[in-house]
């Protein structure tokens, strides 16, 4: 499909071919029209004069001359196209090869005068300014080839500069409104529609942040009644319940780490608490809660030493929803959980991803099994885009479904 910009330029090259075309007819039968009444008034005042003067008609036609009287009963013979010729003059008329101008007027029943005007170089001139008008229209239409991106750009100047605007149009800003310039009515009122809309835009973005504030207050709270109960707890539990308890303060410490991620996405300007985080210990503690709960599941660890700076919220909730959609896939097979410097990979044992499905496994509210609310990867990638990271999910050739999260925006060039 073409873009604006050649279109306009075609419509600027069809403009010019139709104009220089239009342009030229008219110049040729303009001159065509001026030329034949000149001829012919000239051959009416020659014929008004030599009867004026009652001149002698010529004996016969003569084809070197340019300009002759000749009268019927008076001038021999006259060629019958010539007889047969209406009153008035008749152009164009072919005698022996030579192109004529002839003028008849009846002078009574049987008498008529003709003045024979020879016209070839008129064709000839005709013929040259043929060529001439054509070699006008390839000149035109060169120039409207050279002129024709000049002109489009031109056009499209005012377009040109709304799109700059928009690119430097910062997502991680508030309040930013596209600059009016007075010198496009048209273009100033896409730039008024589209800072209306930036306005709803801001309007909804304080909301959420209001609102993400407001839960992030709320959910404190608790969650540090929680882990300050449990460390109570850890102090007077028995042996049989120390395991119970850590497990409690474990996951509301947890839990706080995820809720500081998710809100971490509705706050884009915000520094993250970046930590150190030691992935050969630090993915089994993350997993250890998902495999308690899924112990026909088992588990093979491939761990390297790699150490990651990120927030440990976002790493915990793109690798734990990756990890809970394998367990959940795989029943009571195997999951491979590899980890190299340059992502983790989790192969599972599952019946993999229908092919209609693939397209969607990272869409809100998507999901393949029972239970769950089908948020988990569109979240996941979420938290991962915002750690510029990246994640993909595939089938393998012998079956389940590999899923990979790189430590970088695209995946290793080798894999």
């Amino acid at each position: 499909m073409l873009t604006l910009r050649a279109r306009v330029r075609a419509l600027v090259l069809l403009m010019a071919l139709t104009s220089a075309v239009l342009l030229g007819l008219a110049l040729f039968y303009a001159d065509e029209w001026v030329e034949d009444a000149a001829v012919a008034e000239l051959l009416n005042a020659e014929l008004d004069r030599v009867l004026a003067v009652n001149a002698r008609p010529g004996a016969a036609l003569d084809s070197a001359a340019v300009l002759q009287y000749l009268r019927s009963g008076q001038s021999g013979v006259l060629p019958v196209v010539m007889t047969a010729l209406a009153p008035g003059v008749t152009q164009d008329l072919d005698i022996a090869g030579h192109n004529y101008f002839v003028l008849v007027r009846n002078l009574g029943a049987a008498d008529r005068a003709y003045i024979i005007y020879r016209a070839d170089h008129l064709e000839r001139r005709e013929q040259r300014l043929w060529w001439v008008s054509a070699v006008a229209v390839l000149v035109l239409m060169l120039l409207a080839l050279l002129y024709a991106g000049r002109l489009a750009g031109l056009a499209l100047s005012p377009f040109d500069l709304l799109l700059r605007q928009i690119h430097e149009l910062d997502p991680n800003r508030r309040g930013q409104r596209l600059a009016h310039t007075g010198e496009d009515r048209e273009i100033d009122s896409i730039r008024t529609s589209l800072n209306t809309h930036l306005e709803k835009v801001d309007a909804m973005v304080e909301h959420e942040r209001v609102f993400a504030a407001a839960a992030s207050h709320e959910l404190r709270g608790p969650l540090s009644v929680i882990q300050g109960s449990a460390e109570v707890l850890r102090a007077s539990a028995g042996d049989s319940q120390r395991s119970s308890v850590a497990r409690l303060g474990r996951a509301a410490r947890q839990t706080n780490e995820i809720m500081e991620a998710l809100l971490a996405l509705s706050r884009r300007d915000d520094n993250p608490n970046i930590e150190q985080l030691a992935l050969a210990q630090w993915l089994p503690e993350a997993a250890e809660s998902f495999l308690q709960d899924a112990p026909g599941v088992r588990v093979q660890w491939q761990l390297e030493a790699v150490t990651l700076m990120a927030q440990a919220g976002a790493a915990r909730v793109v690798f734990t929803n990756l990890l809970r959609n394998a367990i959940q896939a795989t029943g009571q097979g195997e999951v491979r959980i590899t980890l190299s410097a340059t992502g983790v990979t989790i192969d599972d044992t599952g019946a993999g991803i229908p092919a209609a499905a693939t397209d969607h496994i990272f869409s809100p509210g998507f999901r393949l099994h029972d239970g769950g609310s089908g948020m988990g990867l569109y979240i996941a990638r979420a938290v991962a885009e915002r750690n510029r990271w990246s994640i993909d999910i595939a089938n393998r050739p012998e079956g389940g479904v590999r899923a990979r999260w790189w430590f970088s925006p695209e995946p290793p060039a080798t894999i």
